[in-house]
């Protein structure tokens, strides 16, 4: 029995096929597309384990938050938030739970911004770059 388990992982392929694979593998590979950002949901619970919020980001694959992002990246990322949310259908998914929006500070000339709802939206912004606090 163990013979059998030990062949299953024995290679059945001769050696030169294993050179050339090894080969084919020494080659550096192509770019790597990443998948694309979306839109992520965290639930925040009450003292109850009830669920009493949302905080709503944009996330971006693993690969990418080592990334510093530029401003005009950051700022299309809060469109994208507000573009979802101005749409009205926010009140009635979430009811009375409250919603966090975390926006740059550039996100407050967006079109839309005065469309969201005003009820249970908490609209949290980062402090720019470089801005240091006593």
């Amino acid at each position: 029995m163990l013979q059998w388990l030990l062949g299953l992982f024995k290679s059945s392929s001769p050696v030169t096929e294993r050179k050339l694979i090894t080969k084919a593998r020494a080659e550096p590979e192509p770019d790597i597309q990443l998948p694309p950002p979306f839109l992520r949901r965290e639930a925040m619970l009450d003292r109850n384990q009830q669920v009493a919020a949302y905080v709503f980001t944009v996330e971006t694959p693993a690969a990418m938050r080592a990334h510093t992002w530029h401003a005009t990246t950051q700022q299309f990322f809060g469109n994208v938030l507000i573009d979802h949310f101005s749409t009205g259908e926010l009140d009635r998914l979430l009811g009375k739970r409250l919603v966090f929006l975390p926006l740059g500070p550039a996100s407050l000339e967006h079109s839309k911004l005065d469309q969201l709802p005003r009820k249970n939206l908490v609209i949290e912004f980062d402090p720019p770059l470089g801005m240091e606090f006593p």
